[in-house]
C-alpha cells in the first residue's frame, strides 16, 4: 500500500512539475515572436511527453531514447506549421496526427507482447512421456491419472 502511495506522489510530483514548466514555457512562446522559442517550447513540450510515457509504463531504459524522439517530434511539428501559410485549425490538426503518431509509435515498441502461459508438464511413470498437468490420461501408455 504504501508502495502505491508512493508511487502516486512520485507520479504526481513529476506531473506537476512537467506541466508546470511546459505551462510556462507555452506563455512565453505566445508573447514571444522569436522563431527560435516556438522551436524550443515544442521540442520541449515533446520531451516532456517522452519521459512522461517512459516513466508511467516503467520503461526507465527508453527514457532517455523517449525524451530525443520526443524533442524531435515536437521540433518537426513546429517547422511543419511554421512553414505553411494554412488556418490554425488545420495547424493544431497536423501537429495532433503527429503527438498521436509518436504516441502510437512508442506504445508499440514498449508494448512487450502477452507471452503464453507455460505449459506445466511431470513425467507419466509408466512410460516415461510428458503430460500436461490437466490431463486425465497419458497420451502415450493410456495410464489414467488421479
Amino acid at each position: 500500500m504504501i508502495a502505491k502511495i508512493q508511487k502516486v506522489l512520485r507520479y504526481l510530483i513529476f506531473c506537476a512539475i512537467g506541466f508546470g514548466v511546459v505551462g510556462a514555457v507555452l506563455g512565453l512562446m505566445h508573447n514571444s515572436e522569436d522563431e527560435w522559442m516556438w522551436f524550443i517550447g515544442f521540442a520541449l513540450i515533446g520531451a516532456f511527453s517522452g519521459a512522461a510515457l517512459a516513466l508511467v509504463t516503467g520503461r526507465y531504459k527508453m527514457l532517455f531514447k523517449l525524451i530525443l524522439v520526443g524533442a524531435a517530434v515536437g521540433a518537426i511539428s513546429r517547422y511543419l506549421i511554421s512553414s505553411a501559410e494554412i488556418e490554425q485549425w488545420l495547424q493544431m490538426t497536423i501537429l495532433g496526427a503527429l503527438f498521436g503518431a509518436f504516441a502510437g509509435v512508442v506504445i508499440a515498441l514498449l508494448d512487450k507482447g502477452k507471452k503464453p502461459a507455460p505449459v506445466k508438464t511431470f513425467e507419466c511413470d509408466e512410460c516415461g512421456r510428458m503430460v500436461g498437468k490437466d490431463d486425465k490420461f497419458c497420451p502415450g501408455c493410456g495410464t489414467e491419472f488421479e
